[in-house]
């Protein structure tokens, strides 16, 4: 047990300032936007490039992890997130491009690292709790960037909040260290790292009937999230005439709703033992959240908006514990890290496609409202389809 919270507290930290890394471009683009002169859309085009780089990370990075060990992947994914971050600085959509794919390096590999570290720890019995309880570092990671973010872009610029990051993740990197000895002993030195066997794991998700519904939910469910993440405060500023401190502010409230979110759902899909009733109504949820989401228009009062950001938070990015323990429970027991890094491939592919996607029709329509829509729809559907009685015995 000692060994099990230790991992979970480990995972925890490492992948919230992995994720506050990734969100810092979303919660100050406005003021990257002011500065360079940008179109606001160009968010989009930044977070599709940077999880197309991801699909790729996510897929080699289960034979890193078999070779050198959960600890050791993780330290170097968080020095190559420093420096994407640092490639950022100069400003400009070229540089922009490329500190996506670096970080895209770095990140990827976070999760199934962490779920290979995880899954030699947790019992059965206690994989949704543990599993969601680590992947509150996602939320918490946009908490820490929607409070701090604005606030360091104030005083330094956009740049400032930047190097905060870097200098996050670099301490991290330095902290994990020690637990190398603890937690990679399994690892094996002389295990094969190839492009052909990475994607094979693409192929034995898409032929496992229960591993290919999650990866179709977590292309939907992933794309869904992302664009809540990356349009979220800009929609804020731009249609409800909120500064950049109080779309920061909500922000971190829908992050926080996440945070509490995973936990509960992983709960319930623990001691009613009915994850994929929970994606379900998980699915159901965050469609009609978004869609009312995407029909405001200025002047609701803080306490409507707060809740909405509670309820948005809770479904749209409450997901990922239970998705995340429901494939190591599905995977075979010496290949958790790389099936999962498998299925992660396919949530990165939604995360590309669906912010370039949303930009696309926020540029031809000028409308946030069509966007919510078409994102909205395929996740009810998700959703359904989990709650079909055939699919939820599956």
């Amino acid at each position: 047990m000692q060994l099990l919270i230790l991992a979970v507290v480990a995972t925890l930290a490492q992948q919230a300032l992995g994720q506050m890394s990734l969100v810092v471009m979303p919660v100050v683009a406005p003021n990257v936007a002011a500065d360079l002169g940008l179109d606001p859309s160009f968010i989009g085009v930044y977070i599709a490039v940077l999880h197309a780089a991801s699909i790729v990370t996510s897929v080699l990075s289960g034979a890193f992890v078999m070779r050198y060990g959960g600890v050791r992947v993780s330290q170097i994914g968080l020095l190559l997130v420093v420096a994407g971050l640092g490639l950022a600085l100069p400003g400009g959509m070229v540089v922009f491009a490329a500190s996506a794919v670096l970080l895209a390096c770095g990140y990827g590999p976070l999760t199934p690292s962490a779920s290979h570290i995880l899954a030699k720890h947790a019992p059965p019995r206690l994989a949704p709790l543990v599993f969601s309880i680590k992947q509150t570092g996602v939320p918490l990671g946009g908490i820490i960037a929607g409070a701090a973010m604005p606030a360091a872009a104030l005083a330094f610029g956009w740049r400032g909040a930047f190097v905060v990051a870097m200098v996050a993740c670099l301490a991290m990197a330095v902290l994990v260290f020690p637990l190398r000895s603890r937690f990679d002993r399994d690892r094996q030195p002389d295990h094969p790292i190839s492009a052909r066997q990475a994607f094979s794991n693409l192929i034995f998700v898409a032929r496992d009937s229960n591993l290919r519904a999650l990866a179709a939910a977590s292309f939907v469910f992933g794309g869904m999230q992302i664009i809540v993440i990356a349009f979220y405060v800009t929609f804020l500023v731009e249609r409800l005439d909120y500064d950049l401190a109080g779309a920061g502010f909500l922000f971190a409230v829908l992050q926080g709703a996440a945070m509490v979110g995973r936990v509960v759902w992983g709960w319930l899909a623990g001691r009613y033992r009915s994850p994929r009733v929970v994606l379900g109504l998980l699915g159901l949820a965050m469609a009609a959240a978004n869609i009312f989401f995407g029909s405001l228009d200025a002047g609701l009062p803080t306490p409507v908006m707060v809740a909405l950001a509670v309820v948005m938070g809770a479904a749209t990015i409450g997901w990922n514990g239970v998705f995340l323990a429901e494939v190591a429970l599905a995977a075979p027991a010496e290949s958790v890290g790389a099936v999962t890094g498998g299925v992660i491939a396919y949530s990165y592919t939604g995360s590309m496609i669906y912010p370039a996607v949303f930009s696309a029709i926020l540029a031809a329509t000028g409308s946030y409202f069509v966007g919510f829509v078409a994102a909205a729809v395929p996740a009810a559907l998700i959703g359904m389809i989990f709650l079909w009685p055939r699919r939820a015995r599956a």
